[in-house]
């Protein structure tokens, strides 16, 4: 390569299109050069190196610095033309992977409403409370206890109440599933048939549970009632059946 195209490449500090644009406009001023006259023989071609130097094989020298070997140029423009469009298809490479796995990669979709907020993802949230009531009576009477529930959702909520299995403690630990009576009041004392408990409104819920039947033997008895409503409460029930008072003798 001649020193001219070699100069023109090294100085060039920038991207393959610059070393490009540099050396399209070596080219022209290297055409131009070529047909103008030589400042010592004053011909052109010049005809100063009468014999070949050797290195280009011919006569006169083409290697002489008034006459610029075009084809030096011709053959770097090349090679960063290929280069240029090496860079170029890398590039396509990336955006087009880039772009496939942006559009075709799985996305974790977001869990759908329950029903009650109307929003994706549910805002509602699967609301567990845990809560604990201890009840305690005599045989042959009802136990008595109360908490409250909360609808904090955007719609009315239906409350129901799923009994569990109860086990009284002893050597007979008995299992069964009791009958508990619930009633829902609301802030005015107002009772609520339907049990359907209003978008922001608090309940007052009544747990009657008879201490006869299953619970005709003295001790402690143990279950959980799964309450079902705005949110989800786990009730741990522990009821204290005591021995019934004895009857009074008449005189």
């Amino acid at each position: 390569m001649s020193m001219t195209a070699k100069d023109v490449t090294d100085c060039i500090d920038g991207t393959s299109e610059d070393k490009l644009v540099a050396l399209i406009r070596a080219i022209y001023e290297a055409k131009q050069k070529k047909g103008d006259h030589c400042g010592t023989c004053s011909t052109s071609p010049c005809c100063c190196a009468p014999v070949a130097c050797g290195g280009c094989e011919s006569s006169p020298c083409c290697c002489s610095p008034c006459t610029p070997n075009i084809g030096d140029y011709l053959l770097e423009l090349g090679k960063l033309n290929m280069c240029f469009y090496e860079q170029l298809w890398e590039v396509n490479r990336r955006f087009h992977k880039t772009l496939s796995d942006a559009v075709c990669a799985p996305k974790s979709c977001a869990p759908a409403c329950c029903g009650g907020c109307g929003e994706s993802p549910c805002c509602c949230g699967p609301k567990e409370i845990q809560k604990t009531l201890c009840l305690h009576g005599q045989v042959g009477h009802k136990a008595i206890g109360k908490f409250t529930l909360s609808n904090q959702s955007r719609n009315d909520r239906e409350v129901s109440f799923l009994l569990g299995e109860f086990r009284g403690h002893g050597k007979t630990g008995a299992r069964f599933v009791p009958a508990f009576e619930f009633t829902l009041t609301d802030g005015e004392g107002e009772l609520i048939a339907d049990r359907i408990l209003k978008k922001g409104d608090t309940a007052t819920v009544t747990l009657q549970a008879p201490l006869w039947g299953d619970f005709e033997a003295p001790g402690k008895y143990e279950g959980t009632v799964v309450v079902k409503g705005a949110g989800t409460m786990h009730l741990h029930l522990s009821i204290e059946v005591e021995e019934p008072d004895p009857t009074p003798v008449t005189p």
